[in-house]
């Protein structure tokens, strides 16, 4: 009959070998989350951008010569192949030097909240810099947005709806030049992951996948906690027998 000590190890030993999956499989589905994503995000940036000059700013984007239309277009693109290739970069995050140690799982949820945040500093990167590039061009008032994008931010943080047309931001600003009112309602881009996965179906199963995923790494860090502890118990009260006096 296996004591309760040797129970413990072989307990921790099956634990351990379900974390090697869990590290395998959490790599796995991030490597094919991103490529998707990175699809994505290059595809509705090209599309956010395209609906900013044709369908809101029409007028702003026909004042451009061909040459300056040309060279947009092209800086857009770029953007868009960088955003694609960078977010696919962010795999490296959750990278652990040991896969089948029990120390891997702390380790690999602590890389996935860095990706999470990699992800979004990313998405609100390219968000300012598509700004940017269409205020440079003309395209939207000569005021900064960065304070706009940043109250967009938090609101996104707490849950709150900040757009009511994908990927697009609706803010207020003080025009200084141009040809847009003194004070006018500003639309530009806003990068969400939230829409970037309700407009494409591959990227929310994925999501989905990841969610379900994540809830199981916490139920697997719960169980090992309580195993460890237990073995703790266990080799306190041996250490204690070991040691304690024969009685008088």
């Amino acid at each position: 009959m296996v004591d309760a000590a040797e129970q413990l190890r072989q307990d921790l030993e099956l634990l351990r070998s379900a974390v090697a999956k869990a590290v395998q499989e959490t790599y796995s589905l991030y490597s094919a989350y991103l490529e998707t994503l990175g699809r994505s995000l290059k595809q509705q940036l090209v599309l956010t951008s395209y609906h900013v000059c044709t369908q809101i700013y029409p007028q702003q984007f026909l004042k451009l010569s061909l040459s300056q239309r040309h060279d947009l277009q092209q800086s857009l693109q770029q953007l868009a192949q960088q955003i694609q290739h960078s977010v696919q970069d962010c795999l490296e995050l959750i990278a652990v030097a040991q896969p089948e140690s029990l120390e891997a799982l702390p380790e690999l949820m602590l890389g996935q909240e860095k990706l999470e945040a990699a992800i979004a500093e990313l998405l609100h990167k390219t968000s300012r810099t598509v700004n940017q590039l269409l205020q440079a061009n003309g395209m939207l008032p000569a005021t900064p947005l960065e304070q706009v994008l940043e109250i967009a931010a938090k609101a996104e943080a707490v849950g709150r709806p900040v757009t009511h047309n994908p990927n697009l931001l609706t803010a207020v600003v003080e025009s200084e030049e141009g040809d847009h009112p003194p004070e006018a309602s500003v639309i530009a881009m806003y990068l969400q992951l939230g829409e970037i996965e309700f407009n494409d179906s591959a990227v929310m199963m994925q999501r989905n996948q990841i969610r379900q995923l994540t809830a199981q790494l916490h139920k697997l860090q719960t169980e090992i906690a309580h195993k460890q502890q237990a073995q703790l118990v266990t080799e306190a009260a041996a250490a204690w027998r070991s040691t304690w006096p024969d009685p008088v």
